[in-house]
């Protein structure tokens, strides 16, 4: 039996053979592409020849062991193949290799649908992005109390409490009232604000934020609030504080901080007690704030002021350098600190030391030990050695050259997230991105570690000074994987 009759027992066909060397492959001719009923198809040899032929395979072995090479094609019903995939002669040029032939199937029509410009990630922008898909009211626009009572024109930003916060979807973003939106993009210093309700099922977001900026000044703070009322006692400090601070500085040259901090801090604790003292028995607040201002000489200062353990974090980067120097603050104030069980030594106080760093030294309180030895609020613990006397650390020169970066944030923050760390991952981006991959890697991380409380997140960062150097050389040295908040929409 010839070959070409060996494969055509197989429903095989020998379409083409010559002396084209090995590399060439003669196709098939227009005609055995026309015949009636059929296409011709490149297939393998061996694999097809032989699951058709069985004990005849060695047979079609001999009929093809030959030096001319040969094409086999296999005979296909014709309506077996869709129209579009089906062979016209006009596509027998270019000659094919067996391995690269394709059948012509028209690509189908790719649908393009129009999408909305990604807004660069700034503080106006995330209150824009509320504003337009704003089911859970989000935000509104009003000024800080601070502004309001002393007719200031600034742009403000800070956190609001309703009855519904109680019934907030776990990690999502905190009610917020704003004003002079578009102004943050204008104004000297770069800000990034997050503030997210953590995962405890009992109470509400307890943290509280304010953001006060003219083109002279700074001022935004922090608090942290805890107990059963916590989210009431720490509103009312983020109302209250920095408007009592800002009716006794001295806006020429904001010489009086200090003072102005003590006497505002003392009218809040004083107004505490008449207005809400049932929420303030057993209820308290921490409270760190941050205040920018040009000094006689024109320069940027940076003076703060903290009460209990909501941190601040200070990093600068020289001119001609890719990294940032950090300094931490504040020193948090917690009851085993030496200046701190001193103090609540002697005002009859007692501390219980831990006996690891996952069990923190708290203060004896009979309403319940307490993990800080100073806040606002906790009117009952001021007998056992609470105190809401601030602290100062000290003051800050900014030089213009070089660029500085401020991160003042809650414990959900700082008890998973290093100084340094928060350097690296914050310096990688614009102030609010950076704002929103810290409290986006805080959260993480408590997640990780598998309990099921997760604490309230509060994140606020400034950007400022220097050429802003790129932040693609810095982020080339750290890679981050963060990932964006779910509060963000």
């Amino acid at each position: 039996m010839t070959s070409r009759a060996v494969l055509r027992s197989a429903g095989l066909s020998l379409v083409s053979a010559g002396s084209d060397s090995a590399y060439a492959s003669p196709r098939p001719s227009a005609a055995e592409f026309g015949r009636s009923g059929s296409h011709a198809m490149p297939i393998n040899v061996y694999a097809e020849a032989e699951q058709k032929l069985g004990s005849s395979s060695s047979r079609l072995r001999a009929a093809t062991d030959c030096t001319m090479p040969i094409n086999i094609v296999a005979e296909i019903p014709k309506q077996t193949l869709s129209p579009k995939a089906a062979l016209r002669p006009c596509q027998s040029e270019p000659r094919l290799r067996p391995s690269s032939a394709r059948l012509q199937v028209e690509q189908p029509t790719v649908m393009r649908h129009n999408r909305k410009m990604k807004r660069t990630a700034t503080l106006d922008n995330k209150v824009r992005r509320l504003l337009e898909d704003d089911e859970l009211e989000l935000c509104k626009e009003a000024p800080h109390p601070a502004a309001r009572e002393a007719d200031l024109t600034v742009a403000s930003l800070c956190g609001r409490v309703s009855e519904k916060d109680r019934y907030q979807p776990y990690f999502s973003g905190k009610r917020m009232d704003f004003s002079q939106l578009g102004q943050f993009e204008a104004l000297p210093h770069k800000l990034g604000v997050h503030c997210q309700r953590g995962h405890k099922p009992d109470s509400p977001n307890q943290d509280d934020f304010f953001v006060l900026q003219t083109n002279t000044w700074l001022f935004c703070g922090v608090a942290d609030g805890h107990g059963e009322n916590g989210h009431k006692v720490s509103h009312f400090v983020q109302e209250q504080l920095p408007q009592a601070v800002l009716q006794r500085l001295k806006t020429e040259n904001f010489t009086n901080w200090r003072t102005s901090v003590v006497g505002a801090v003392d009218e809040v604790q004083s107004k505490l007690k008449l207005q809400i003292p049932d929420e303030a028995t057993d209820s308290g607040s921490t409270a760190s704030m941050v205040f920018l201002s040009k000094d006689p000489e024109g320069k940027w200062k940076l003076q703060s002021t903290f009460i209990g353990d909501s941190m601040i974090v200070y990093a600068r980067r020289p001119k001609e350098s890719l990294e940032f120097e950090v300094e931490l603050v504040t020193s948090t104030h917690r009851p085993d600190r030496q200046d701190e069980f001193q103090r609540i030594s002697l005002s009859n106080g007692q501390v219980i030391l831990g006996d690891d760093p996952s069990a923190p030294s708290r203060l004896r309180v009979p309403a319940g030990d307490m993990a800080m030895s100073r806040a606002l609020g906790d009117l009952d613990a001021h007998q056992y050695g609470m105190s809401s006397e601030p602290e100062f650390p000290g003051e800050y020169c900014l030089q213009d050259e070089d660029e500085h970066l401020i991160i003042l944030c809650s414990d959900g923050v700082w008890d998973m997230i290093k100084p340094r760390e928060a350097v690296n991952i914050a310096a990688k981006f614009e102030a609010q991105r950076a704002a929103e991959r810290l409290a986006a890697k805080a959260q993480s991380r408590w997640q990780e570690e598998g309990g099921p409380h997760v604490d309230d997140i509060t994140v606020i960062v400034v950007r400022t000074g220097g050429e802003s150097k790129q932040h693609e050389a810095h982020a080339d040295a750290f890679p981050s994987r963060g990932s964006r908040p779910n509060s963000f929409r």
